[in-house]
């Protein structure tokens, strides 16, 4: 934004895949989903949203979901030091992702272990990352399950091992 007279709000066309949704985080940012097969996958995040001033100083900003576009408000004044720099950070899936379980299967994997959770042909680039780690993600589920809480796994696409944690609200039902 060059000076006062430039736009507070910006559109951003979001063109998701099929059934997936934007949904905005407590943090500000956005997370892209898709429901599959009792699991909720991340296929794409959008960064908390900022804005500095020419002076290196951040700017009031935040994000809105307003149909299928992201909306950045960013709160200049006209004492603020121009130019303004505002640029949301994207991020697809393609290198790393996230699947969250709901209650339902974070049970099964604590009563099955992780092999149990991930009968199908989709879940079996990251069943084999979990296969050595099986009994422990059943144990992590077990641990989940007695806290209200559900499974998470974070992993990379190809290589690295997986990271789980807890997380309760949204999708974990």
């Amino acid at each position: 934004m060059k000076d006062a007279s430039a736009p507070r709000e910006w559109r951003f066309p979001l063109t998701l895949p099929e059934g997936a949704v934007a949904v905005l985080q407590e943090d500000g940012g956005v997370e892209l989903t898709v429901p599959s097969d009792g699991a909720e996958i991340v296929v794409g995040t959008i960064a908390p949203p900022w804005a500095k001033d020419a002076n290196g100083n951040a700017v009031p900003t935040s994000y809105r979901l307003e149909g299928s576009a992201l909306v950045q408000t960013v709160g200049f004044t006209t004492g603020t030091a121009f130019p303004v720099v505002a640029d949301p950070q994207v991020r697809g899936g393609t290198v790393f992702g996230t699947i969250r379980f709901n209650k339902n299967e974070t049970n099964r994997i604590a009563a099955g272990g992780a092999v149990g959770a991930f009968l199908t042909g989709r879940w079996a680039r990251l069943a084999g990352k979990l296969l050595p780690v099986n009994n422990g993600i059943a144990a992590f589920a077990g641990v989940a399950i007695a806290m209200d809480k559900c499974v998470a796994v974070k992993y990379p696409e190809w290589v690295g091992p997986v990271v789980p944690y807890y997380y309760s609200g949204g999708y974990c039902k």
